[in-house]
């Protein structure tokens, strides 16, 4: 599902400056507690080929996890 979510930003020529879009999200109980927790997966960046992508998972209302992914452009491939 992320996978086709971010195969669809990329398709996209061009985004305005500082636009965030949100890649992906899911409720899932990883912990076994009742409680699902938020998995998200965030794009932000001045073209749909350069996006900074972050994955934070989210339980009651704080962030247990923030993982930003090093930056790159598929132009250099």
């Amino acid at each position: 599902m992320i996978g086709a979510l971010l195969a669809t930003v990329l398709v996209m020529t061009h985004t305005t400056a500082d636009t965030t879009v949100r890649l992906g999200t899911v409720e899932r109980d990883l912990t076994g507690d009742g409680v699902p927790e938020t998995l998200s997966l965030t794009g932000r960046g001045q073209t749909a080929d350069s996006l900074e992508v972050t994955f934070t998972i989210t339980s009651s209302g704080r962030t247990s996890l923030r993982e930003e992914m090093a930056h790159d452009t598929r132009r250099r491939f």
